[in-house]
Formats: structure tokens, C-alpha cells, sequence
């Protein structure tokens, strides 16, 4: 095909498909897989296989995204994903790589064949796993005069604390009183047990 008298996107070219195969189209310079109408420069519909080499150990497929540069340019201005072998025993693990300029890219995160997640490790030994060489911190905030919490439970559904059939303890900051407060939650039955106040440090209990 070829534009039409009010100079409007039209199919340009197309590989077609046989019994139960998607069909290729490219239009306006957008390559579409499994549609006709590719709204990006790649647009599939469907799965995508990545298959690298044959690794024993170690990083051998990527996916890779680039920022103000090509791979001819600068190799190393992108971020993206690895997929990590570990070993011969088919483990496989995803790392996500950042970093600035055009020094070596790093890996920042590390999700493990068993769903642990470490952040700054590659070896998480936990379900949240933070480190850092010289100071690791974990911020939960939230906009002004709103709360706060963190909830150690343990649950037999997929509810939040104060819910039923849910067994533990929460740590709450509240920004409209400024105070810290531990409470104990069985079901919906949620006490109080100690409360901080934020600007002079007074502590009650019960």
C-alpha cells in the first residue's frame, strides 16, 4: 500500500501468517507481531522467548534498554535485566542492572529462584533482603498528616491487619497526631499496647 490523498497511515507491508501463525505487518516504520495496527517500533501480541547461550554459570541473556546513546556509541549507557545461571542445575535468577555515564553497568537487584529479593546483595537470605556497604535504610512515608505502618502478622487469607483470621502486630506512625503507636491484632480485636509521642518522646503503655 501507499499513502492515500489525505496522507494517512496506511499498512505498507505484511508477511502473512499460515494456519494458526501470527502475521508480521510494518507500518509507518512500526513493526507489529500478531497485530495490524503496531503503535510502537516493536509491538507484539503474544509471548516473547529470549534464549542466550549455553552458560554454565553466570549472565548470558539480557534485556537491555538505552538511554540518550546506541550500543555503536556507548555500550554501557543502558539499564535493563539479566538472567543469571547458577550452576548446572538450571536456577535461574533475575538481576536488574543501573548506572551513570559511561562507566560499566552494575546489578542493583536480585530476584532468586525461590522469590527472595535482595537489594543490594545478590544473595538474599531473606523474602526482602537490604544492604549496603556503609549505610542501608528503608523509607515508608507517606504525604502530610497520613499514617504509616508496618505489620508483622501471620494470616490463613490474604487480609490486612484488623482483618479476620489475621494474628499479630503493627507498628503505626500517625501524621495527624504525630505519635508512634504498637498495637496487637487478633481478627478484628486490634489494642493498643504503647504509644511514642513524636515531639517530646513521652511513652505510655496500655
Amino acid at each position: 500500500y501507499t499513502d492515500n490523498a489525505s496522507n494517512s497511515s496506511v499498512e505498507r507491508f505484511r508477511i502473512e501468517g499460515g494456519a494458526n501463525v501470527d502475521s508480521v505487518y510494518f507500518s509507518n516504520s512500526n513493526v507489529g507481531i500478531g497485530t495490524n495496527a503496531p503503535s510502537a517500533k516493536l509491538d507484539v501480541v503474544g509471548n516473547i522467548n529470549i534464549t542466550g547461550a549455553d552458560t554454565n554459570t553466570g549472565f548470558d541473556r539480557y534485556f537491555k534498554m538505552y538511554g540518550n546513546s546506541v550500543p555503536a556509541t556507548n555500550t554501557n549507557r543502558w539499564a535493563g535485566i539479566g538472567l543469571y545461571n547458577n550452576g548446572g542445575n538450571n536456577v535461574n535468577e533475575l538481576a536488574f542492572f543501573t548506572g551513570a555515564g559511561d562507566g560499566a553497568r552494575t546489578e542493583k537487584v536480585r530476584i532468586n529462584n525461590v522469590g527472595k529479593v535482595g537489594i543490594g546483595i545478590t544473595t538474599p537470605t531473606t523474602l526482602l533482603d537490604v544492604h549496603h556497604a556503609t549505610h542501608s535504610q528503608v523509607t515508608i512515608s507517606s504525604l502530610g498528616n497520613k499514617d504509616c505502618s508496618l505489620s508483622l502478622i501471620e494470616r490463613t487469607s490474604v487480609s490486612s491487619f484488623g482483618s479476620n483470621n489475621v494474628y499479630g502486630f503493627q507498628w503505626k506512625y500517625n501524621g495527624a497526631d504525630n505519635k508512634l503507636y504498637l498495637s496487637s491484632g487478633v481478627d478484628t480485636n486490634v489494642v493498643n499496647r504503647l504509644t511514642v509521642q513524636r515531639d517530646d518522646g513521652n511513652v505510655g503503655i496500655g
